[in-house]
């Protein structure tokens, strides 16, 4: 039997798993389910070591585990085949299935096992040779789960593995996890999204939801319950039953679907292209001057409608939501490539709204809105106009560096990336939790960090912002974006996708900006008290390590505070000595939203640097 009892764990300072107790018999087959940030992952990786447990036990027939090593766990009998397969690229077929078999003595009976896997999975004969790095999702997938096997485990772990995978294959992958219970006794113990095909193949689950376990019970109960049929298979209960009167909780997390009226004067549009179907709000007559607003992370471009009201009559006003924000279309972030895939979808869109030639737009950035606009200044230099940064983000993105160089604290990233989101914010923000109950739920985040408390919008203005954060597309393809796991404090490195990864340390890097032979001005505008953005950011793990909130700090030396605004200064430094010209304006007794909470301060200066560079 495998049993988890009380079972925490977690990344630095963010505890993920609460309280998870499991007990799974030999030879079961279970599932677990859950939400995109629910813990499944963390479950696996704590199981098998990868990540340390806090709290709580792991045994496995009553072997204690939650003490041991990873390699001394698959001695004792569990074996992962990973998220995202985590293969040895470059090395063949054959020697990844060896590279299963690390931690066993009976070196002499590979072979045997080598063709027992392969006849589980004959696609893989013919590709013994060749290197992993040349399989496709499906055989990468296949050798995942066959090197799992040449340890010869009795609970095989296996996350997310219909992920990426075509129709065919998945079926062809989940009849051969099936034929492993059946046939061998397996143990399996299987993560993954689609529930519907999981809850067909095992006898029993567990569903995650924010990091402990909301239910479990037999496939068949499951399958009855209202939850499950609503959540995970996609069967509306009003089709079977009436559904009981929602809780006050209920209301909070429903759905959003109540249409916030746009203010007199705005018109929204949707225009297509190549990259993204964008949702695309506009004030003023579009032949004049035209003025673009980027929005930042967790918002849309209706935190910009007062503004764009603002504008004068000769100038067009353009907020577009970017890629899984607002109502335009969600589409992965490749953060590998920093902020580009938002800077190369601005530039369509902006050809397709004939912001082209010697129609030179400027650009207006709100936080992450201001690193995209960068980075669109620095592939496109001499086709801006003038650009506005209002609380931008640090060019070196958020976390992980520790000077104005943008020095890296550790190589690997450690201390930025999606791993560093709030999993209760993120909980929330998927659930569509609109109340105000908790210091994690969107509303009161934005209370406390977009703006400078006590300040708060009308209570009209806060429904639609907080309507506007609920629309922010969860999960490892945007927000916050996957995680991996770092040796160095605080455990968390950036992944390869998403929102978060894609402004971490290592990924984002607009210093070039600096060296742009272009001379366009530059607007700097932040909150005096910005608390996102700052050289002592309460956000930042730098900041948060020396005041005690995260063990383990490093020291100063090592990981301080994030030198944000001395960041962005030293880039605008180099931009001004290259030619450039740039202002800095800071709003006092301000946050991080100055066009929101210091309108008429904010609009003064902007105004007057818009008209001093429309020509």
């Amino acid at each position: 039997m495998l049993s988890v009892s009380g079972l925490r764990a977690g990344y630095g300072p963010l505890e993920v798993l609460h309280d998870v107790s499991l007990e799974i018999n030999k030879g079961d087959a279970v599932a677990v389910l859950g939400a995109n940030g629910a813990g499944k992952t963390t479950l696996m990786r704590t199981l098998t070591g990868l990540i340390r447990t806090r709290a709580g036990s792991i045994s496995l027939d009553g072997r204690r585990l939650d003490r041991l090593p990873p390699e001394q766990r698959v001695r004792g009998g569990l074996a992962l085949a990973p998220e995202g397969r985590e293969l040895f690229n470059s090395l063949t077929v054959r020697e990844n299935l060896i590279m299963g078999a690390f931690t066993r003595r009976d070196r002499n009976s590979l072979d045997a096992d080598i063709e027992q896997a392969l006849t589980y999975f004959p696609r893989l004969r013919q590709r013994l040779d060749a290197p992993a790095a040349s399989l496709s999702g499906g055989e990468g997938q296949m050798l995942s789960i066959s090197r799992a096997l040449m340890s010869r485990p009795s609970v095989l772990l296996l996350d997310e593995p219909s992920l990426g995978l075509a129709p065919s294959v998945v079926d062809t992958v989940f009849e051969v996890i099936a034929r492993l219970n059946r046939e061998q006794g397996l143990t399996v113990v299987l993560v993954e999204q689609n529930a519907r095909m999981a809850l067909s193949i095992v006898s029993a689950a567990y569903v995650l939801q924010g990091g402990t376990v909301a239910l479990h019970g037999s496939t068949e109960d499951l399958t009855q319950n209202s939850s499950v049929r609503s959540l995970y298979l996609g069967i509306d209960e009003s089709e079977t039953q009436s559904r009981p009167a929602p809780t006050e909780s209920d209301r909070n997390r429903m759905e959003v679907s109540m249409s916030v009226p746009l203010l007199d004067g705005i018109q929204a549009r949707t225009v297509d292209t190549a990259r993204l179907r964008t949702n695309v709000l506009t004030s003023g007559d579009e032949s004049g001057i035209p003025v673009v607003f980027i929005h930042g992370n967790v918002s849309s471009a209706r935190f910009f409608e007062d503004t764009l009201l603002a504008l004068p009559a000769h100038y067009w006003g353009v907020a577009p939501d970017l890629r899984g924000f607002g109502d335009s279309e969600t589409k992965p972030v490749d953060a590998t490539r920093g902020v580009r895939d938002f800077s190369d979808d601005l530039h369509v869109l902006f050809q397709a709204l004939g912001i082209t030639g010697q129609r030179r737009p400027h650009l207006v950035g709100w936080s992450m809105g201001g690193g995209v606009a960068m980075q669109y200044m620095t592939d496109h230099p001499g086709e801006v106009a003038s650009l506005t940064m209002i609380d931008p983000m640090s060019p070196f993105g958020f976390g992980g560096t520790k000077d104005s160089a943008g020095a890296l604290c550790w190589p690997d990233g450690a201390g930025s990336g999606g791993g560093t989101a709030n999993p209760d914010y993120v909980q929330r923000l998927r659930d569509k939790d609109a109340g105000s109950d908790s210091p994690n739920s969107p509303r009161a985040v934005m209370n406390a960090f977009y703006f400078k408390p006590p300040f708060k919008v009308s209570p009209e203005r806060e429904d639609l912002y907080v309507v506007e954060m609920l629309k922010m597309a969860t999960g490892e393809d945007n927000y916050p974006g996957d995680m991996s796991v770092s040796e160095n404090w605080p455990s968390v490195k950036p992944g390869m996708r998403g929102v978060n990864n894609a402004i971490a340390a290592g990924h984002c890097d607009l210093s070039s900006f600096g060296a742009t032979q272009q001379t366009a001005p530059v607007l700097w505008v932040r909150g005096a008290d910005d608390q996102i953005v700052s050289d002592a950011s309460f956000l930042d793990f730098g900041t948060l390590g020396s005041l005690g909130y995260v063990p383990g700090w490093p020291g100063a030396d090592v990981f301080p505070s994030q030198p944000m605004v001395s960041q962005m200064r030293a880039v605008l430094d180099r931009y001004r000595n290259g030619g450039g010209a740039y202002d800095e304006v800071i709003v006092a007794d301000c946050g991080h939203s100055p066009h929101i909470e210091k309108p008429e301060e904010f609009r003064k200066v902007f105004l007057a640097f818009l008209a001093q560079n429309s020509h």
